[in-house]
């Protein structure tokens, strides 16, 4: 089952980092250090509700495959489902166990997937960013480079670049990116209901926003 208080948490510690508008809290003098202390908020939060999304989504199946039986079609549904939750070197031994559905008839059989599944967690794009680039996935590759474009990260790194950066720049800069990510995350909404909830497609989109605004926040040093 899905804690929602997890995915409330996220939505409203997502929307406050990019409520570009509102003034920082008084007293506060270093914002990019109060930035980079709300995306650190978002990371193990927006962690657990991934693996309650995946340990929920594959549980649902199997409960499903011992009680009426599943088709491959729906095999077919959990293995697009789940590949936005793991790792590529645990995707392959999960997907193994969905391409015969009929098969999980077998009790057997059965156990022998749900033992598996069970030793899976969801991946965690966000410490990739500390990796070597040779040794970050491709999804986390491909998903950053989207979102650095999306959010024009190279137009306001040059800006950066092009003068000292006194603290009138720097807030220029911060207003900006939280803008750009604002309405990159427009189309996310707090979900009203269990069947409404963040899915593969938004949260690796999420953690790839956390990691691209985090890189750019580290670079900004006022003079």
């Amino acid at each position: 089952m899905v804690d929602l208080s997890r995915q409330t948490f996220v939505v409203a510690r997502f929307a406050d980092y990019c409520s570009y508008s509102r003034p920082y809290p008084a007293g506060e003098n270093n914002p990019v250090r109060y930035l980079l202390n709300k995306l650190d908020e978002l990371e193990e939060p927006m962690y657990q509700l991934k693996q309650d999304l995946f340990e929920s989504s594959w549980r649902r199946f199997f409960k499903k495959a011992a009680e009426t039986g599943v088709t491959q079609e729906d095999a077919t549904d959990l293995r697009a489902h789940i590949e936005g939750f793991l790792g590529p070197g645990d995707y392959p031994d999960a997907a193994y166990h969905l391409m015969d559905a009929t098969g999980l008839k077998d009790a057997g059989r059965r156990k022998l997937a749900v033992d598996c599944f069970s030793r899976l967690k969801a991946v965690k794009l966000t410490y990739e960013e500390e990796l070597p680039p040779e040794r970050q996935s491709k999804l986390f590759r491909k998903l950053t480079d989207e979102m650095t474009k999306r959010l024009k990260l190279d137009v306001l790194d040059t800006v950066r670049k092009r003068k000292p950066l006194t603290l009138r720049r720097m807030l220029m800069l911060l207003r900006r990116l939280r803008f750009e990510t604002a309405e990159y995350a427009a189309v996310f909404h707090c979900p009203t209901s269990p069947d409404d909830t963040f899915n593969p497609f938004i949260l690796p989109r999420i953690e790839a926003l956390v990691s691209v605004n985090r890189r750019f926040l580290r670079t900004l040093r006022t003079r």
